[in-house]
């Protein structure tokens, strides 16, 4: 295969996966709400997912490297989130609607360490620049983004279950388009590993405490974003903005995020993955204070495009520092173990934090968002400062 068919490829599978972020980030809460869920029930459910991770993609990413085809396991999962998106459809009842969700966002969520690995193959193989390819997930995330509010201006908060999921099933579709792997595995049936297998991979990695805390670090600037995932949308909405001008308010951060990942090959190579995480941790400081004073639209416009370091610049810094850090093979696990730290430990109890403090807190929950981008940035410092006693 050529590394433009390659670097396509995955493309249009980030492509994909984020139509399906851009559906459930902004409007999963509105979704939900419509359902006649309050925000603490929504903080529940929306975090469930999170902590099934904590088996689920592990044991995905081990599988996933001992079999050494990532791009089949990818499918699979794409077809259960399609199967539980088509069943949210039909759900009635707390109980009914929470499992739909657990298990569409499980399995989405479990895709994407996958789909990294396979890019980052790519760029060690044809040198393919990460960012260019990765932002055409960016790009159709505005594309969910904008048909997601509009679907909610016109129809209501509980149609846009049926974008959820065409979007699961276009997921599922692109991934049997993926690049088969050539490395070094079997490339044959995938067994199952024990948990002790699992668990033995997971601590050969965890001895390196500079990763460890690394990953922690990027963890919790990501985990920052847990109100604004949760809650911006339905807040907004409630506070007298139209479902387009939500749209374009979480499209303006992530065109800010598509202009960093057009260019993140120089960005790394002058500030690093450090100095990337450092960068996240301190827009998210600044955002979330600004945006815990709920302010006026004119102001949310100014500060959106801070979503470029708080997402973007933090996602940048885990990829590489794991890419270069960690042999291929354990990509899958080290991709995993990521994954289900920054998206499920510690991103799962932001949500439920969440969903209690912005019931007592209303907007003034984002500033508990930024003390968790705060304590990202001082574990990124200490990794940064344990990184260079190493070298000496």
């Amino acid at each position: 295969m050529t590394d433009t068919a390659y670097a396509s490829r995955v493309a249009v599978m980030y492509g994909a996966v984020f139509l399906l972020y851009g559906l459930h980030a902004p409007y999963l809460g509105v979704f939900l709400e419509a359902r006649g869920l309050t925000p603490s029930e929504i903080g529940v459910i929306v975090a469930v997912p999170l902590f099934i991770r904590l088996i689920a993609t592990p044991l995905a990413g081990h599988l996933a490297d001992r079999s050494d085809n990532h791009a089949r396991l990818a499918v699979a999962l794409g077809a259960i989130g399609a199967c539980a998106a088509a069943g949210l459809l039909l759900a009635e009842g707390r109980i009914a609607i929470g499992i739909g969700v657990a298990v569409m966002l499980a399995s989405l969520q479990t895709v994407l360490p996958l789909v990294d690995v396979i890019a980052m193959r790519g760029v060690r193989r044809f040198a393919m620049d990460y960012g260019r390819v990765r932002l055409w997930g960016s790009l159709t995330f505005i594309v969910a983004t904008f048909a997601g509010g509009a679907v909610i201006e016109r129809l209501g908060g509980s149609a846009v279950g049926t974008l959820f999921f065409a979007a699961a099933l276009g997921m599922t579709i692109a991934a049997l388009a993926l690049p088969q792997s050539s490395g070094s595995g079997g490339g044959g049936q995938p067994s199952a590993p024990s948990a002790g297998q699992i668990w033995a991979g997971a601590r050969d990695l965890m001895r390196d405490r500079t990763l460890v805390l690394f990953l922690l670090g990027a963890s919790l600037v990501q985990a920052s974003h847990a109100v604004y995932y949760t809650f911006s949308a339905a807040h907004w909405v409630r506070g007298g903005l139209s479902g387009d001008f939500v749209s374009l308010l979480w499209a303006i951060g992530v065109v800010a995020e598509i202009v960093l990942f057009r260019y993140s090959g120089p960005v790394i190579a002058r500030v690093g993955a450090a100095g990337l995480l450092l960068l996240g941790a301190a827009g998210g400081v600044l955002r979330w204070a600004v945006t815990a004073a709920d302010p006026a639209w004119g102001v949310l416009i100014w500060v959106q495009p801070l979503h470029a370091l708080t997402f973007g610049a933090t996602h940048l810094a885990a990829i590489h520092f794991i890419a270069y850090r960690v042999p291929d093979a354990n990509a899958g696990l080290a991709q995993a173990l990521f994954a289900t730290l920054s998206t499920g430990v510690v991103m799962g109890l932001a949500m439920l934090a969440a969903g209690q403090l912005y019931d007592a807190f209303a907007a003034g929950a984002y500033f508990a968002m930024a003390m968790f981008a705060a304590a990202g940035g001082l574990c990124g410092w200490m990794a940064r400062a344990q990184a260079r006693v190493a070298r000496t």
